[in-house]
């Protein structure tokens, strides 16, 4: 099921291409009780997470889009529309 948000433009870009489902109730109340007990899926340790997504090469891949993105909206052209 799409999902859709029928709010302000600016937060509806967040759910671009987001879809959701229906779960089934069994399902949820399984999912739910299972956190709830602690039983849920194991996280992965912080300094694993560290270690794995904040290397040096992550960080410099994340500044080159940045800058491409920056670059990107100085070419872009703005067209306004005058009266005659």
């Amino acid at each position: 099921m799409p999902a859709k948000y029928w709010g302000d433009p600016e937060t509806a870009r967040l759910f671009e291409g987001a879809e959701w489902w229906e779960p089934g109730e069994d399902e949820a109340a399984a999912a739910i009780r299972a956190a709830i007990d602690g039983r849920g899926e194991p996280r992965q340790s912080a300094r694993e997470r560290i270690l794995v997504d904040f290397t040096w090469q992550k960080a410099a891949a994340r500044l080159i889009g940045i800058l491409a993105e920056v670059q990107a909206a100085k070419t872009k052209r703005w067209f306004f529309l005058r009266p005659r």
